[in-house]
């Protein structure tokens, strides 16, 4: 009872937030949240950089909201000259970003960036100048400048990546990072709160790092330790040996991952450990007792939960097939081709029979039928017949394409499966998102890549995609052929050939201008050229 009013609630909040504008809404909400948790974050010398960044990456009017949240923050932090710069540098980003709304210069994280570094540098450098600072203050300014423009990069990349991606695992890792040191810079507003000398926001980030490099991979699990130490490490003194100590830590988790969470998560914590002990740092004994609670979570992690991280994370890009398979669907392939030859072959025996029994039967009965009816019956037979004729050529042109899937397949030697997941992962860039990629090399070792996709995907006709496809496969590939389904579309590329085929014709007529003789020159897109030459018939313009 009580599981199926938890589903009906959880059904009914989908439904609720599908809904468009309960959806705006809650972006409006989202974006006023950043603003202001980003503005109230601190760095080194009480530094409020990522504020100003995140304005400056709102698109779509949303910059109102994010522009209102990191004002708020500004102003619960108090009224000085330093607050006073901050409110300057948002005002600056909220017209800059106006602007970029307006002329559409947002496309790129460019604008933002350069919104945001000189929102943060021409703010900060008044400032100095009025208070007659220091050259060290000058280039604090310039420090800061970068790291907002820095942020703006990383938060744009984050904010408007198709997140659809995560579940495929075909996010680029450049655009996983971003979104990790995304998260991390928020994480880092939360690690000044302490319940009794005890982070919890470095708990979530050791339970982070370690669900990372456990499911994800060595790669980003890396990402994560040194996007989140870093973070972590900027805000007190004596702090930076936390970034080490994760990406290392990280390390050795992963080569323990394969024993399982038990063996990457003591791995972790034993490394850490190491660091706390040389560090010699004040918050060395918290960091190893937050280390030990976040590897007490991860290994106690739910197996259900477990099981969903391991299907979000698994590759199964481009599957490889091995030899044997190919060889049983060859021979398939050739069986069915005999088998609807033969059926071929029946109906159209059968066919003939029946056209023959028709016939005399209408010629038995022609002496009591009129001439009129006599015609009648004879244009019904022969169209029945047409029918009969055309069902049995289907059941041959069937018999053909089976023939020529199984000469197809029979060619094929290597199913590449590394290339295929790569040509997912460079798809998904575009926008498109492939229902099967196939990259396949004949025994003659040419290649050819077969995409299967919906018919709702835009960009197939993009000519860059042969490019970058080809620089996956190191080959030269033609531009994509697009064949299009009912729902479905299927983008092929084939290798170029190692020679271009010239050839050349002259025609004579017999009598006038125009001859009936030609010659077509067709290439298979398989490295065959096919040559049809045609003899008119006859002679003069009917021929021709």
């Amino acid at each position: 009872m009580v599981k199926t009013m938890i589903e009906d609630k959880i059904k009914e909040t989908k439904r609720i937030i599908e809904n468009k504008k309960i959806k705006k809404l809650l972006k409006c909400i989202a974006f006023f949240s950043l603003g202001f948790l980003f503005g109230l974050g601190s760095i080194i010398e009480d530094l409020h950089p990522f504020g100003v960044s995140v304005v400056a990456v709102s698109k779509k009017r949303y910059f109102l909201f994010s522009g209102a949240g990191a004002i708020a923050a500004t102003l619960i932090l108090g009224l000085n000259a330093n607050s006073a710069r901050y409110l300057s540098a948002i005002a600056v980003a909220l017209l800059g970003a106006f602007a970029a709304e307006a002329f559409d210069l947002n496309s790129t994280p460019s604008f933002p960036m350069a919104l945001a570094f000189f929102s943060s540098l021409l703010t900060g450098a008044i400032l100095v100048f009025k208070q007659n600072g220091s050259a060290a203050q000058y280039i604090l300014v310039a420090g800061e400048a970068i790291l907002t423009c820095a942020g703006a990069f990383f938060f744009y990349r984050a904010l408007y990546s198709d997140y659809r991606r995560l579940r495929f695992n075909v996010m680029p890792l450049s655009q996983t990072a971003c979104i990790v040191i995304s998260g991390a810079l928020l994480l880092d507003n939360l690690s000044s709160v302490y319940i009794y000398n005890i982070c919890p926001a470095r708990i979530v980030s050791v339970l982070v790092i370690l669900v990372a490099v456990r499911f994800a991979g060595m790669q980003r699990g890396l990402v994560a330790a040194l996007s989140l130490g870093f973070a972590l490490s900027i805000r007190g003194d004596n702090t930076l040996f936390i970034v080490g100590a994760f990406a290392f830590s990280a390390l050795v988790a992963a080569l323990f991952s394969p024993v399982g969470s038990f063996g990457a998560g003591i791995s972790f914590l034993c490394s850490t450990a190491f660091f706390c002990i040389a560090s010699k740092s004040e918050i060395a004994a918290p960091l190893f007792i937050e280390t030990t609670i976040g590897t007490l979570g991860f290994i106690v992690l739910p197996s259900r939960l477990t099981e969903k991280l391991e299907n979000l994370y698994s590759q199964k890009d481009g599957a490889g097939h091995d030899g044997s398979l190919r060889q049983t669907l060859v021979l398939k392939l050739r069986f069915a081709s005999s088998a609807m030859a033969a059926i071929s072959e029946s109906v159209e025996q059968v066919r003939e029979r029946i056209d023959e029994i028709t016939r005399k039967e209408n010629e038995f009965n022609r002496e009591q039928l009129s001439e009129e009816e006599y015609i009648r019956r004879e244009l019904v037979l022969e169209k029945t017949n047409q029918i009969r004729r055309v069902a049995s050529e289907q059941f041959f042109s069937i018999a053909d394409m089976l023939e020529d899937l199984a000469f197809e397949f029979d060619e094929a030697e290597i199913f590449n499966s590394d290339a295929a997941g790569e040509i997912r992962r460079l798809l998904s860039e575009y926008g498109i998102y492939p229902i099967s990629v196939s990259a396949i090399e004949d025994k003659y070792s040419r290649m050819r890549v077969e995409i299967l996709t919906y018919s709702s995907a835009k960009g197939l006709n993009n000519p860059e995609l042969a490019k970058k496809i080809g620089k996956i496969c190191s080959r030269y590939f033609d531009r994509g052929r697009i064949t299009g389904f009912k729902n479905e579309t299927m983008l092929s590329f084939f290798e170029k050939p190692n020679y271009k085929l010239s050839i050349g014709f002259a025609q004579h007529s017999a009598q006038g201008k125009l001859c009936g003789d030609t010659v077509k020159l067709l290439n298979d897109g398989k490295g065959r050229a096919i040559l049809i030459i045609s003899d008119g018939m006859g002679k003069g313009s009917r021929a021709a």
